[in-house]
């Protein structure tokens, strides 16, 4: 499958990023790393399937189409939590 996680930068985008490499799938993170942090995808970046933008999704719009889009950008309201489950599901 092929991946884009939006806020894949963060603490939580990055440890999905390798659960779906390890798992066989392409992935690409956009990232304005307003509150993610570059290093936490670092290891990453050499990886065949793994591509990343900073940038918003607003500003940048994604660079192929893709199977899954788990959100990730962080909120008040305990969204993020419901679409990390959804997407480990």
């Amino acid at each position: 499958m092929r991946i884009l996680i939006t806020g894949g930068a963060g603490f939580i985008g990055s440890y999905l990023s390798d659960a779906y490499i390890e798992r066989g799938d392409t992935v690409h993170v956009i990232d304005d790393l307003s509150t993610g942090n570059i290093h936490n995808i670092a290891h990453l970046k050499k990886h065949p399937k793994f591509s990343y933008t900073i940038d918003t999704v607003q500003t940048c719009p994604p660079p192929a189409p893709f199977d899954m889009l788990p959100r990730l950008q962080m909120n008040n309201s305990g969204e993020t939590l419901k679409n990390v489950a959804s997407a480990l599901m």
